[in-house]
């Protein structure tokens, strides 16, 4: 009987605050880093997310969950391009978790 090996894509993800430098919403400093194992057979945004705040959960406040954006703090949407493996193999691509009020708030700005 041939047994399937799960393959796992491992990301790092930065817990960040947000600031604004010149009147654009940006990922600020870094309050904590993980590295998570995403199993190619699960790719989706809200998979992925619930693996990254289980890992920030003492960060969390009971209240609020996280966001998974990118360096402009633009919410990754949960589309084909983020089902696909290729998306979060990208070395290049900075992947932050931000808190959902933090993000509603200064998106005020």
């Amino acid at each position: 009987m041939k047994t399937t090996t799960t393959k796992y894509i491992k990301k790092n993800i930065d817990l960040c605050q947000l600031e604004v430098v010149n009147n654009k919403l940006q990922l600020g400093e870094v309050k904590s880093s993980t590295f998570i194992r995403i199993p190619e057979s699960d790719i989706n945004l809200s998979f992925i997310t619930d693996l990254v705040q289980n890992r920030f959960q003492d960060y969390i406040p009971l209240d609020d969950g996280i966001i998974l954006v990118d360096n402009r703090a633009v919410p990754f949407p949960d589309d084909e391009g983020t089902r696909d493996a290729e998306f979060w193999k990208t070395s290049a691509r900075r992947v932050g978790a931000v808190l959902q009020s933090d993000l509603q708030t200064m998106r005020q700005y």
